[in-house]
């Protein structure tokens, strides 16, 4: 493990010229927001830190108003300096994005330059705003880590599995969180023999706010949150929040297979070429059919999209199984082309289906509601069941009944209106080999289902 771990420090730390170039154009925009605007800009992120990737080229830099500044005026003056930044420093295509309150962003000296609005605060009681926390995460960081390659390596082995990423696309690991880790733990490798006895809600408290017989009230604190990590500077916030099960899943798999046998191919994977003539034949072998429903890609960001299509997802694939369409794999895609991928083991079902009714023991009233309301019904056991006439015969029919029709009865099947937008525009389902048709590499990521 160690002669990997050299060699993922060699390719991925920085050289002390990388290091100079981006603290000096950090320093150029701080001191243009102190001439023009009067007031501090700090570098925060993992170049603050010297936690950083060899070609990255990320600057967060955020600039401090006083508590006495109303929030309107925060985010007027702040959008007013960033837009300054950009200009005076060569960037005309900056753009303004939105957190909690708007920032701008853009491209200066082929760095990603972030310039947002905080508040100079003392302490996270005072937080005005969840950005107000990143200056203590700094500082904590700055505090307490000691072995900074050490995150390195953990942040390259993440991305390399395609865990990295705290963004609502990703749902996995972000740099605070491999760098509270490392703190934690130690070091990468025991992150990896750590990660590996990890329980589902595992709970990791670097700065010791819990004892752990309130573990059960951490628990219900944090519901459905498979990893909790409680911010060392805010004991109310989990740092894994945005964690998906299935990225924290794959990561303990994979640190299991690399600590039986460690490899550079975790860190720095090659590139497969999808076959997907013999995917989509090795599920047909097996009786398993794969579809896509293609559409648009609606115009919003990225955090917007993903978590607005995986709700698409859930309502739509809930829908098949009320149709007794059997739903094995699903999965979304918003790269080149932006839809679902699924894979079902029957195509179709038959004309009619039993449901069942309530029992003879229940109210009368009951009883009687559901025998008239059907034309077949019979006893089974103690219960009343019937004969119902399908709607669907055909899962080719399911489909376009979901996502055909109105905006507003599209919408009404659970799908986010931005996408219900552009579906009503028009759309194509797309099966077996005609899904070859394809080029998104999320769709055929998801129809692969490598680990």
């Amino acid at each position: 493990m160690k002669q990997v771990f050299d060699e993922v420090v060699s390719r991925v730390k920085p050289s002390v010229a990388e290091v100079q170039v981006s603290f000096e154009l950090f320093s150029r925009i701080a001191s243009f927001v102190k001439k023009e605007f009067g007031l501090s800009a700090k570098l925060m992120g993992s170049v603050a830190k010297d936690t950083f990737l060899a070609g990255d080229k990320d600057l967060d830099i955020f600039v401090f108003f006083p508590v006495s500044v109303s929030r309107d005026e925060l985010e007027r003056i702040g959008l007013e300096i960033g837009k300054a930044v950009f200009e005076t420093f060569g960037c005309r295509d900056y753009v303004v994005s939105y957190a909690e309150h708007p920032y701008t962003k853009g491209v200066i000296d082929r760095y990603e330059v972030e310039v947002v609005p905080a508040y100079s605060i003392r302490s996270t009681k005072q937080l005005m705003s969840a950005v107000d926390r990143t200056p203590f995460h700094t500082k904590y960081v700055l505090s307490n880590l000691k072995k900074n390659d050490e995150v390195r390596v953990l942040k390259k082995f993440l991305k390399g599995i395609g865990c990295y990423g705290s963004d609502l696309k990703t749902e996995g690991f972000s740099g605070y969180l491999c760098e509270i880790l490392v703190i934690h733990y130690g070091s990468f490798s025991k992150v990896i023999r750590g990660a590996q006895d990890w329980k589902y809600q595992e709970i990791i408290d670097a700065s010791g706010f819990y004892s752990s017989r309130s573990y059960k009230t951490v628990s219900r604190m944090f519901k459905e949150q498979p990893l909790i990590v409680v911010d060392p500077v805010d004991k109310n916030r989990n740092v894994g929040a945005v964690l998906s099960l299935e990225k924290l899943s794959r990561f303990i798999v994979c640190a299991r297979k690399f600590g039986l046998k460690p490899e550079l191919k975790y860190f720095f994977p090659r590139k497969r070429k999808v076959d997907g003539l013999s995917i989509v034949r090795s599920y047909e072998e097996k009786g398993v059919r794969i579809y896509a429903v293609v559409f648009e890609r609606p115009d919003v960001i990225e955090d917007v999209l993903y978590p607005q299509l995986r709700k698409m997802l859930l309502n739509f694939v809930g829908f098949l199984g009320r149709n007794d369409f059997l739903c094995i794999d699903s999965w979304v895609f918003g790269d080149d082309e932006c839809g679902v991928g699924f894979k079902v083991t029957n195509t179709n079902v038959s004309k009619y289906k039993v449901v069942c009714g309530p029992s003879v023991f229940n109210p009368v009233k009951h009883q009687e509601g559901f025998i008239k309301m059907h034309k077949k019904v019979w006893l089974k056991d103690d219960r009343y069941v019937a004969e119902v006439e399908r709607e669907c015969l055909l899962i080719d029919d399911c489909v376009k009944l979901f996502f055909a029709g109105t905006k507003e009865g599209v919408r009404g099947r659970g799908v986010p209106a931005n996408i219900a937008d552009v579906i009503c525009e028009g759309f194509r389902v797309v099966k077996g080999k005609q899904v070859l048709k394809v080029k998104s590499r999320e769709f055929w990521d998801g129809a692969e289902n490598r680990i």
